[in-house]
């Protein structure tokens, strides 16, 4: 089939799904729409690869080509924005079931090997992307909507209904079975926990684009919005933490933030990036104003939260609170993050640095009675202080006396 019949069946499915009001008609058309997309997929990274050859050759694309792949792409991106859409929790699980089945079926998962060896790093990722279609940026551009559906299909790897998880996780472990054998695909594959498939998951796409700073930012972004989705609530704290519904919804998000930081420690942050980018400045600050944004994040969580319930009573210090928990600790070892990547290389305002780590001391102290914050934070003072050779400033008369590291511990520890 041909790029314009299969723009003609895309055109048909598009309008029926909007006209369409029966729920069940409109599940199955997303499913349809999938199926489609497969085909453009195809069409899309043929085109994209080939001519990322012949630029090298003759420098020259045709205008009508890429007109084509423009509207190609446009049908992609509006893919990923509708699963984007249908995939939310306000959905119904049958409609949720519906996204995950049709991101299997547009085969775009897949796609993520076909196109990781073409991605390059052009500019340090800007807080606004085009959305318009750029030729010369054609295979990052298509590498992005993959890694928006791969981070959407993490997502409801977590969904609350039990067969909408064990039905994807299944169907995603065929993508990591592919790479290894060719059989993988006409036998059963032996079923395998969720949250292990969340971690191939991130394993998988790091071996892929681990060498594209994008890639690096999709992680920083990931660890962000779990530790900034909180709402300082106002029931009764003791009928709250052991609800379980939102008990399991904290640990998943901890959990993809912890996956995060250990996949962010390995990738070659400034070894090829700021060469690459031919601006380690930039680069430098690029790091250094995300690390901020974790900060201020944090700080921002910490007052509002103790002022709130600083004079509560609670057991073991409001940090124990499973509303300040996963904010504070998500936070904080993205900072944690950051501070190594930066501390790596040459420093050249470490003052600056002791003084952050100190400010942040000051203002997380009444959470620090969680000693699993409580350890986080000196990790964070002790990676400072081991790399810059100076001590961070006593921001508590005592403190450090009479607390030190756990042996062995282990800031993800959700992981091991």
């Amino acid at each position: 089939m041909n790029c314009d019949s299969v723009f003609v069946l895309w055109d048909k499915f598009i309008s029926l799904y909007k006209l369409a009001r029966n729920a069940k008609t409109r599940e199955t058309l997303i499913c349809c729409i999938g199926v489609c997309v497969k085909r453009l997929s195809s069409l899309f990274s043929s085109s994209i690869l080939i001519d990322v050859e012949e630029r090298k050759l003759t420098g020259v694309v045709e205008s009508e080509q890429i007109e084509k792949l423009a509207q190609v792409y446009d049908r992609i991106a509006y893919f990923t924005n509708l699963i984007k859409e249908r995939s939310v929790s306000s959905e119904t699980a049958s409609m949720r079931m519906a996204a995950a089945e049709s991101i299997i079926a547009s085969g775009l998962l897949e796609e993520a090997r076909l196109v990781g060896s073409f991605v390059y790093d052009s500019q340090i990722p800007p807080d606004n992307l085009s959305t318009c279609f750029q030729p010369d940026e054609a295979v990052n551009m298509y590498a992005r909507q993959i890694l928006d559906l791969w981070f959407i299909c993490i997502k409801l790897l977590e969904d609350e209904d039990d067969d909408i998880r064990l039905r994807l996780a299944k169907d995603v472990q065929r993508c990591f079975a592919c790479k290894r054998s060719a059989r993988s695909s006409h036998t059963g594959l032996v079923p395998t926990q969720v949250d292990k498939v969340i971690e191939l998951s991130f394993e998988h796409l790091s071996s892929i684009f681990g060498h594209w700073i994008e890639y690096f930012d999709y992680l920083l972004q990931s660890i962000l919005n779990a530790a900034e989705s909180y709402e300082v609530s106002n029931g009764d704290l003791v009928r709250q933490v052991f609800d379980k519904e939102i008990d399991n919804h904290h640990e998943e998000k901890l959990l993809i933030s912890q996956i995060c930081c250990s996949h962010l420690e390995k990738l070659p942050v400034s070894k090829s990036w700021a060469v690459n980018l031919l601006d380690k400045p930039q680069f430098r600050k690029y790091l250094r104003e995300w690390r901020l944004r974790f900060s201020n994040q944090l700080t921002t969580f910490a007052k509002d939260h103790n002022a709130k319930y600083g004079g509560s009573n609670w057991l073991g210090g409001v940090g124990n609170h499973k509303d300040a928990f996963l904010p504070l600790y998500a936070n904080l070892l993205g900072f944690y993050v950051l501070s190594n990547c930066i501390t790596n290389e040459k420093v050249e305002d470490g003052a600056g640095l002791l003084s952050d780590v100190a400010d942040l001391g000051r203002t997380v102290i009444p959470y620090l009675r969680n000693p699993l914050i409580c350890n986080l934070y000196l990790l964070v003072v002790k990676s400072h202080e081991k790399q810059i050779g100076a001590a961070v400033e006593d921001f508590a008369p005592g403190f450090r006396e009479d607390h030190a590291i756990w042996d062995g511990f282990e800031p993800y520890f959700l992981l091991r």
